[in-house]
């Protein structure tokens, strides 16, 4: 709960300038705990409740889904692309189990049953998606991801080819210029020093850099 609050402490620093009324946030929100083939999770959907509300006070039109299944994690994605195309700031939350599978990282519904490393591609959502999904956005795009890395799928999972890692955690990725990744926690870095970080190297490049900048630097004092 402590990085949850520095989480949220984080993102009114970085959007806490005077809220437009032409400027567009969209953002969707995916809390799943009540996993039907695996562990469930008491934090995601308390967490989802905490982010849509702040969210929201920052002026992001929010749409949450909680424990959601395939279908409904497909649907809500595919409406976000949509929503995010012309914005000025699109941001997906989400908080439940997660994984790496030769080298793609995977957000697990909660209906996923992952008996065999193959059938991510049918049973989970890769977060390139995500990815491309924020991409759209005029200013900046956010994917943040606060998984689970105690994964209960991995014990039973059958291996299809022993040169395909499967991991807990999620691996590296490099997202493009006006897009920004954040894993709730690396190595133990508070949420907010992740935001700050992780928004500072990736500034934007356009007219918008000036406003951005300022965002950035109120974060340093």
């Amino acid at each position: 709960m402590q990085q949850l609050r520095l989480f949220i402490a984080g993102l009114l620093i970085v959007f806490s300038s005077s809220i437009v009324s032409a400027e567009t946030r969209v953002a969707p929100v995916i809390g799943n705990s009540k996993y039907l083939k695996a562990s469930r999770l008491i934090n995601p959907v308390n967490d989802a409740a905490d982010i849509e509300a702040s969210l929201k006070r920052l002026g992001f039109s929010v749409s949450t889904v909680l424990d959601a299944n395939y279908d409904a994690m497909r649907r809500a994605v595919g409406e976000f692309t949509r929503r995010a195309r012309g914005a000025e700031y699109a941001l997906l939350f989400y908080s439940g189990h997660g994984m790496e599978i030769g080298g793609e990282n995977w957000l697990i519904p909660v209906d996923a049953e992952l008996q065999a490393d193959t059938d991510a591609e049918t049973q989970a959502i890769n977060m390139k998606t995500a990815m491309l999904a924020v991409s759209s956005s005029k200013t900046l795009g956010l994917v943040i991801l606060d998984a689970c890395r105690n994964n209960p799928f991995l014990a039973r999972m059958e291996r299809t080819n022993r040169t395909r890692a499967v991991q807990p955690g999620f691996a590296h990725v490099e997202p493009g210029d006006n897009i920004v990744v954040i894993f709730a926690a690396k190595d133990g870095t508070p949420l907010l020093m992740a935001l700050v970080a992780t928004a500072r190297s990736r500034r934007p490049s356009s007219a918008t850099s000036k406003r951005q900048d300022w965002r950035l630097r109120s974060c340093s004092g």
